[in-house]
Order: C-alpha cells, then sequence, then structure tokens
C-alpha cells in the first residue's frame, strides 16, 4: 500500500481549508454526536457521518482526546468505504500522533492494516524515555537513539548486547559470565553496569540490591517493538539511578502484532482473528539454543499477552587459555614456605599450638627451633612436608568436583516469561526471569568452572498495573505501581580452591597432619574450632582445610513503587510532572554457606541436593555482620517536574527539576538532593540543534556500601556519586529525510566516584576521585522510502581522565583504563523482492581502536596479554545476517547469522583472535608474565577475554 507524506500533507491541508468556514462557527461536538455517527455509519449513511463529524474533528471542538479520536476513527472508516485511501490515512496519522496506544472500536481489516503502517513509522521518529511521553525525536530534551524492529530482526541481533555494539558512545567487554557483558557509557568505566539505568517498558530492570543491570541473552527480541537509549544523567525524571544514561526497551502491547520487514502485508490470518501467535527458533555453534513464543488474544475492549523464552550455550571454549587450562602443573607453580610460622602460631605459643593439636615435637613434615631457655620460636616446613603438602594439593585439585571431572567450563541457561493483559485505560502485567551463568572471569586455580557447580543464578519477578487516562485533549495522566522481588536462585555457588601453597589460604601444619578436619585457619587466632550440623559444613568463613569448597551465596530485595504522573500538552507548552514513591526492604551483606562436600559421585547427586534445600537461604550465615541487623529498610521520595515552552516557530526551551529524599533505617540515606536539567532546541525543517544540560546522581547500592566479598570492608559512609553533563547536537537532514547525520560534542565531571582500593591497609569501597571526559559522537545514515537499503555509520571518540585520587596524589591526570579512543560502526542492510522470494542481507562492523592498561591508567594491575604493550590491541569485528522470505508461506521465515565473520584479527599481526578486557580489577596473573611465586590468587580477575570464533545460528521464525 503506497504511503507519501508529501500526500498526507496535501491531504491535512485540504482538510484544513475546507474547514475554514467551520472555524469561524461556534460549534459543540459530544460523545453523542459520535454515537449517532456510528450508528450512521452502520446503517451506510455516510454523507451524514461526513457531514456531522469532518466540522467538529477539523475545530477539535470535543471534551477529550478520547472522543476526537473515535470521530477521526469514523470519518477513516468512511473513507476507505468510498476507496478514499488517501483521505483514511490522513485521519489515521492524527489519531496516531495524537495516542500511539489508541484502540480500534472497529474490526475493519484496511483500517487495522494502515494503523499499524503509519504506527510503525511513527516509532521511529518519536521517544518516550526522556519525558516519560511520546514526543518528537528531534524535539527531546535530550541525546536520543532509537532502534526499531525491523532493524533488530534485519540485523540478525541475537541479544541486546548485540545491538548496543553497533551504537555509538558504547564500551562493551563481553565477559561471558556473571554479567554476560560489561556496558560502559560515555567513557565511565563500570565494574557491573551499574550506573546506567536499565528498563523494560519504563519499569526498572536494576537489581534492588546489586544495582547491577542484567542485560543478557533473557529476553525475547522477537516481542521487542524498539529500544531507546538515553545519553547523559537522566536524573531529573528517574531519580538517583539513571547516572550516565538509561536504555529502555519497549515490548510490544497486547493488541499489537509486530510485522515482518520483509512483507508488504502480513498474512490475513493475523487481520481476522482474535488468536495471534509469532516467535523463533534458533540453533548454532557451542550448543548455542534459543526459542521465543509470543501468543495473545484480542478482544473489543481487552487483550491478553504471554511470552516466553528459552535460551542455552556452552559458550566457546577457552581451556588453551593458561588461566583456565586446569592444568595439574599449575600445582607446580605454588610455593609453600608461606607456612613457615615465627614468634607465635597465630595467638597461641607453639608450646600451645602443639598440645592444641595434639602434633608431636618431632615429625618429617617440619622443623622446631629453640631458644637458649627451650621455648620454641620457629615452626618450618621440610622438603618431606613440601612434598606431602603439594602432593594433597594435586590431589584436590585434579579430582571430580561435585560429581564432574575438573576442567574449563562456563555454560549459561537463562528464561523469560511474562504475561499482559490490557482493559480500557489498565494494563496489568508481570514478569519473570533467570539466569544461570558461570564464574568465567575468575582464574582456574581460584574457582571451578560452571560444570562442578560455579554459577550465578539470579532472579526478577516483577509485578506492574499501569493506569492512563487522557482527561481532555490537552490534560493527561497515568499512574504506575509495581512490586519486585529480586534475589540469587539456590544454584548460586563458587567453588573455591584452597591449597597450602596459597597464602591468602593460611592453612597451616595441623592442616597438613589432619588434611580431612576443618581447622581454623591461622591468621584467624586458631581460639574457634567449631563445626556445623551438617557433614563438612562450616559456621565461619575461617573454618577450611584443603581442597574444593562450596561457597552458596544469596541476597534478596524487595520493592513497592508507585509513579504518579501529570502531562499538560498546550499549543505553546508541555508539562510533565509527577511523584515517585518507593519502599524498599533489602540485606547488607550476603548470606553464605560452606561446606567441603565436594566429593558427590556424579551430577545428578549434586542437583538432587539442590532440589531439596536453598543452602545459603535456609542455612547461611553473615561472615561480617556490621552493627545492628542484617536488613534494612529504605524510603525513596522524589518530586520532578519538566516543562518544555516553544518560543517562535522553531525555538523550545526545556528545564527541569527533580527532588528526592532517601532514608534508610532510622537516620541513615542521602537525605535530600536536586537534579536539574535544562535544554534549548532549534528545530528547523532540515536542522535541529540542540544544547543540554543536566546534573545526575548515583546513590550507592547496599551491596557496595556492605558487601565483604572479595574480602572487602563495609562502609556504609559512602557518598552518592555526582556528574555534570553538558553537550552540544547537531543533526540534520535533506532529500525528504532520506539522509542523515547527526554530530555530539559533550563533557562530562564526576564527583565521589566510587571504586573499590585499599587505604591505612583496608579493601573496600571509597569515593574514590573525580573523573573528567570529552567526547564526540558523530552518525551518518541513508534510508531510502522504499526501504531497500539501510545504510548508517557512526564514529565515537572519548578521552576519559581521572583528575583526582583519594588513594595517592595524581602529579597530572591519568587515563581510565579498559575504555577505548575510538569506535567505529557501520550496518549496511540491502533488502530485494524477487517477486516470490524476499532476502535481506546485512553487514556490520565494529572496529575498536586499543584499549589502554596497565601503569598510567586506573587499571594499573592489569597486565593484559603479557606483551607490555600497555594495551588490549584494536580489532576489526565483521558480522552478518541473511534472511528469506517465500510467498508461498508467508507465515516463516529463515535467517542465518554469522559473527566474525573474517574469524581473524586483521589488525593484530601477533594474535589471530581479538580481546575484551577482564573484568573489574583484572590483576590476576598465576603463572604468567609479572606473576611473583608465592603470592596469593585468590578473589583475582583475569586480564582479558578471547573473543568467540567464527560463531554462525539460523534461526527460523514465524507469525500465526
Amino acid at each position: 500500500m503506497k504511503n507519501s507524506s508529501t500526500v498526507l500533507s496535501l491531504s491535512f491541508f485540504l482538510l484544513l481549508l475546507s474547514g475554514t468556514s467551520v472555524f469561524a462557527q461556534n460549534i459543540t461536538c459530544t460523545v453523542t454526536t459520535v454515537e449517532l455517527s456510528r450508528d450512521n455509519y452502520e446503517v451506510g449513511d455516510f454523507a451524514s457521518v461526513k457531514r456531522d463529524l469532518e466540522p467538529c474533528v477539523l475545530a477539535q471542538s470535543f471534551e477529550n482526546l478520547a472522543d476526537l479520536n473515535k470521530a477521526r476513527e469514523l470519518l477513516a472508516l468512511t473513507a476507505i468505504v468510498e476507496d478514499r485511501l488517501v483521505d483514511a490515512k490522513a485521519f489515521i496519522l492524527q489519531i496516531v500522533s495524537s495516542n500511539s496506544n489508541f484502540t480500534s472500536y472497529n474490526r475493519n481489516v484496511v483500517f487495522e492494516e494502515i494503523f499499524d503502517e503509519i504506527k510503525r513509522e511513527n516509532v521511529g521518529v518519536t521517544v518516550s524515555s526522556v519525558s516519560k511521553k511520546p514526543e518528537g525525536l528531534n524535539r527531546a530534551p535530550a541525546t536520543v537513539k532509537l532502534v526499531t524492529h525491523e532493524e533488530i530482526m534485519d540485523r540478525g541481533y541475537k541479544d541486546i548486547v548485540d545491538l548496543l555494539s553497533d551504537l555509538p558512545g558504547f564500551d562493551i567487554s563481553k565477559t561471558f559470565s556473571v554479567l554476560y557483558a560489561n556496558i560502559n557509557q560515555l567513557g565511565f568505566r563500570q565494574e557491573n553496569t551499574e550506573r546506567t539505568l536499565f528498563m523494560v517498558d519504563g519499569i526498572e530492570e536494576n537489581d534492588i540490591w546489586l544495582n547491577w543491570a542484567y542485560i543478557s541473552r533473557q529476553f525475547p527480541l522477537s516481542n521487542v517493538k524498539a529500544v531507546e537509549i538515553l545519553y547523559g544523567p537522566s536524573s531529573t525524571m528517574y531519580g538517583p539511578r539513571a547516572f550516565i544514561g538509561a536504555i529502555n526497551i519497549i515490548t510490544y502491547l497486547p493488541k499489537e502484532i509486530p510485522k515482518d520487514s520483509m512483507m508488504k502485508g502480513k498474512a490475513p490470518s493475523n487481520k481476522s482473528s482474535d488468536f495471534y501467535a509469532y516467535g523463533n527458533m534458533e540453533g548454532g555453534d557451542f550448543r548455542t539454543a534459543a526459542g521465543d513464543l509470543t501468543m495473545g488474544i484480542r478482544g473489543k475492549s481487552a487483550a491478553l499477552q504471554v511470552t516466553g523464552r528459552y535460551f542455552r550455550s556452552d559458550e566457546h571454549d577457552l581451556s588453551s587459555e593458561e588461566f583456565f587450562n586446569y592444568s595439574p602443573d599449575d600445582i607446580n607453580h605454588l610455593v609453600y614456605n608461606k607456612m613457615n610460622m615465627s614468634g607465635k602460631a597465630g595467638s597461641y605459643t607453639f608450646e600451645e599450638y602443639l598440645t592444641k593439636f595434639n602434633l608431636p615435637e618431632t615429625h618429617p613434615y617440619y622443623t622446631l627451633t629453640k631458644n637458649s631457655q627451650g621455648l620454641i620460636t620457629n615452626m618450618n616446613i621440610t622438603a618431606a612436608g613440601i612434598d606431602a603438602a603439594r602432593r594433597l594439593d594435586s590431589a584436590a585439585y585434579a579430582g571430580p568436583v561435585n560429581g564432574v571431572p575438573t576442567g574449563y567450563s562456563n555454560h549459561s541457561e537463562n528464561y523469560y516469561v511474562s504475561a499482559k493483559l490490557t482493559i480500557d485505560n489498565f494494563l496489568l502485567g508481570v514478569r519473570h526471569w533467570k539466569l544461570e551463568e558461570g564464574f568465567g572471569f575468575n582464574q582456574d586455580i581460584d574457582v571451578a568452572g560452571s560444570r562442578n557447580g560455579s554459577v550465578w543464578a539470579p532472579q526478577n519477578t516483577t509485578i506492574y498495573a499501569l493506569y492512563d487516562k487522557e482527561i481532555n485533549q490537552k490534560i493527561s495522566i497515568s499512574n504506575l505501581a509495581n512490586f519486585a522481588v529480586h534475589n540469587l536462585a539456590k544454584e548460586t555457588n563458587k567453588v573455591n580452591f584452597f591449597a597450602f601453597g596459597d597464602p591468602r589460604a593460611n592453612l597451616h601444619f595441623a592442616h597438613l597432619l589432619n588434611p580431612t578436619e576443618l581447622i581454623q585457619r591461622r591468621n584467624n587466632g586458631l581460639e574457634v574450632n567449631q563445626f556445623g550440623t551438617e557433614t563438612f559444613a562450616t559456621t565461619s568463613n575461617t573454618m577450611i582445610r584443603n581442597g574444593w569448597r562450596n561457597r552458596y551465596f544469596y541476597y534478596e530485595g524487595q520493592q513497592f513503587r508507585n509513579e504518579a504522573r501529570f502531562f499538560y500538552e498546550g499549543n505553546k507548552l508541555k508539562v510533565s510532572s509527577g511523584i515517585d514513591f518507593r519502599s524498599t526492604l533489602t540485606q547488607g551483606d550476603f548470606q553464605v554457606y560452606m561446606d567441603f562436600n565436594t566429593n558427590h559421585p556424579n551430577s545428578q547427586s549434586y542437583q538432587d541436593m539442590q532440589d531439596t534445600v536453598s543452602l545459603a537461604r535456609e542455612k547461611g550465615i553473615v561472615l561480617k555482620q556490621a552493627q545492628g541487623s542484617n536488613m534494612y529498610s529504605i524510603l525513596d521520595i522524589g518530586f520532578f517536574n519538566q516543562a518544555t515552552l516553544q518560543l517562535g516557530d522553531n525555538f523550545f526551551v526545556s528545564g527541569g527539576n527533580r527532588i528526592d529524599y532517601n532514608k534508610i533505617r532510622g537516620n541513615g540515606g542521602f537525605g535530600l538532593v536536586m537534579s536539574p536539567r535544562f535544554s534549548a532546541i532549534y528545530d528547523s525543517k532540515y536542522t535541529t540543534f540542540k544544547m543540554n544540560y543536566s546534573r545526575g546522581l548515583q546513590n550507592v547500592s547496599n551491596y557496595t556500601k556492605y558487601s565483604t566479598g572479595g574480602g572487602r570492608t563495609p562502609n556504609p559512609n559512602l557518598k552518592t556519586e555526582a556528574v555534570n553533563f553538558i553537550n552540544l547536537e547537531y543533526l540534520g537532514h535533506i532529500a525528504n529525510g532520506q539522509i542523515g547525520w547527526d554530530i555530539n560534542v559533550f563533557v562530562h565531571q564526576i564527583e565521589g566516584a566510587v571504586a573499590v582500593g585499599t587505604l591505612n591497609k583496608i579493601k573496600r569501597y571509597y569515593n574514590a576521585g573525580e573523573y573528567s571526559t570529552f567526547g564526540l559522537m558523530s552518525g551518518f545514515y541513508y534510508k531510502p522510502t522504499n526501504k531497500t537499503w539501510n545504510v548508517q555509520i557512526n564514529h565515537s571518540f572519548v578521552n576519559p581522565e581521572q583528575t583526582k585520587s583519594t588513594f595517592k596524589e595524581l602529579d597530572k591526570p591519568i587515563r581510565l583504563g579498559d575504555i577505548a579512543a575510538h569506535r567505529v560502526n557501520l550496518s549496511i542492510t540491502k533488502k530485494t523482492d524477487l517477486g516470490f522470494l524476499t532476502n535481506v542481507l546485512n553487514l556490520r562492523a565494529n572496529y575498536v581502536s586499543a584499549r589502554p592498561i596497565g601503569e598510567g591508567t586506573t587499571q594499573a594491575s592489569n597486565k593484559g596479554l603479557g606483551d607490555n604493550t600497555g594495551e588490549i590491541p584494536a580489532y576489526l569485528l565483521v558480522n552478518g545476517n541473511i534472511a528469506f522470505k517465500t510467498k508461498l508461506i508467508p507465515f516463516l521465515r529463515l535467517d542465518l547469522g554469522i559473527e566474525n565473520i573474517l574469524n581473524k584479527n586483521i589488525l593484530d599481526n601477533n594474535n589471530p583472535n581479538y580481546y575484551h578486557p577482564g573484568a573489574r580489577e583484572g590483576e590476576g596473573n598465576f603463572n604468567l608474565l609479572g606473576d611473583a611465586p608465592g603470592t596469593s590468587y585468590g578473589d583475582q580477575y583475569v586480564p582479558y577475554f578471547t573473543q568467540r570464533p567464527r560463531f554462525m545460528t539460523l534461526k527460523l521464525s514465524y507469525s500465526f
């Protein structure tokens, strides 16, 4: 069905021209006028419909927008009957522009076809995440990018991370473990993707306790209508969480059905039936398999939709890497002289120590040195003792763990399910997802593989209700209420290895002579020798022995949130305001349960044990409990206001502010804070200029304040982080919007940035310093109206620096590690229609310049590839997707996706692979360059990740 913006514009002009005489009259139109016209339409009296409704629509004289759009619908239906499709499109465009969620009151195939077509086109030019109400992309008071369902399908994206990798302003490191990927926006390095707000349908997804954004493979892209990305702080509308930007996934409503870009129209069954189903099945390398399914039923005033997704993969094999090979030879690298003791044995004299653990004075494994008074002053390991300790370490390290032989594994398994019900102005929904991903960012000498039990399994359940009501043509209200529970599933376990040769373990001679018993660590005083009620269970982190130990984790956060919004949309003034209330109950530190019961006969035995009990939740303890309970009640109240005023035909100014109040327990929390923003916009026919300023805040999570993981000490006095952001943006287009470009210059300064470090021998999170970043983003696109081509290219440049440090004096700013200075992304899509066969071919390329690490950067302890270059090498990645659809089977589509087509990094002559930086500090270097034998390897993260070789998937999409 041909669609021309020129014809529609002309139609608008003629409609307005024909109604000029009407505007001079005092017209009163009511819902009764609409109902009488509906009766006339049903009996075929189309002349009366036009006579009664056209003046009302042209004068917009109804009391509210809902009645106005009902009248527009009847006029559009009349135009369809009279074969005036241009006029019908004009009326439908008015409906979509005013309310994209309009529900048709009549079942008409042609009306719904035109409505869906115009609505899809409208998706590409409006956004809703900036002001929480749909508005023009160019006039939104922020920098926003939007990726539509059509682009997601045609480019063959497998997940949200793939999509973000093609956008400017993102540095992404895929770790394929715990978080799947670390996503850094606008040059600011984040340890755990917690300073970017992540939403689905405007409902926040960041974990309640951790504030991490779990952006993995659980989301069904087949049901994603669009993805909106906000650049820069969005705290004015979203509070102290949208620190450096925001990502909003918009899914299809129950009455909406996605249209495949490869079809000119949908199968008739999709239009005439109240039931629909669509989704896909996918399989590929590394035993990767996935499936999406959405089913729905649509009625006149109500609709129900249910969506599910399952994903699994073994991921690519990294056992050739030194830090993932689980080689028995690693034990030969251990040094055992750290077991020597001088002066005292913990808090005991050596005489007391020997008596307590019934150790003989003479033994082949150690020697004693006495002073002139005959008192023992030293206890040193002998060669025989070293041999015995090494044998015990080797036997434990190489043996099976939790029923599976020791070796590299890093599998993933995710699922997602949701349901949505719409009834008139109400939307009720529930969604639940769960991830199960390995601890692949730790070294093999420290943590066992995922098949041996080391998995992180977060899950999220959200129940929500949204009410939208248009009071009149200018005023509307909405209310969003949701209740969320975020926690860890019972499978969550980190299986650590304790060796006599690891100084962190602090195993001593009592362990060596009694290797199967749980005995207190040496550095914990040796006063306590307490056992749990379970076999090999410990009630303290200090009770250990040589070998593999299960460490089960649990946390939970619950939050009720209600946000009431008010919108006013006049001819010159638009106002968006609201009140956001949150009541949260969450913990301070992990609950953990530890045991050395890893000798299961097989993996099924290990899984059966987990099926009967959630160990960390039901039997876990808090290791370093701060004063008071481990549970924290948090109250947040926010009031936000944003107004946009039109000054003249092309100039707009927008300003807003948010006041947040935060209280933790009786007297904690950050109190009152403000988050202002200001925008000035010039928007003409071919050119748009924007200037945006905003201040963002990041409330520090309870995990960051209170968690003791990795040997940290709690720091409940952490202050909120703050960022000041300013950017200038220029957008332009020619050829009726078919060719366009944008240039964006930005600067942000961050105060009180939180990072882990050691100060006065205390390792904890600190307000570590200040950061400053200058950046430039630019892009170009070519999208002809016939949609045969879609070409997009963008470039990002950032120069992020730390200007002040809490840990040391800086003579000059130092570069943020792991962040590339340049990124270039290219996507070319070509669509070919052969009549009986439609084909889409997409090629994408990502160039990422070298990422600095090591000395002179904030990642000083990361040794990288061990080549002393001080960088993770640059790479060029080429991906592709080819899709086919035949008219003989219009409800099926076949896609072949290929990642890393070249299967080689042509920019690096020394390494055929391409790499991403390691997680967090990336300081792990056991048995690598720079490793000092005898130093601890515990709680250290691998310095880099080898990315996937050529990766192929075959996907079959369906729509019934």
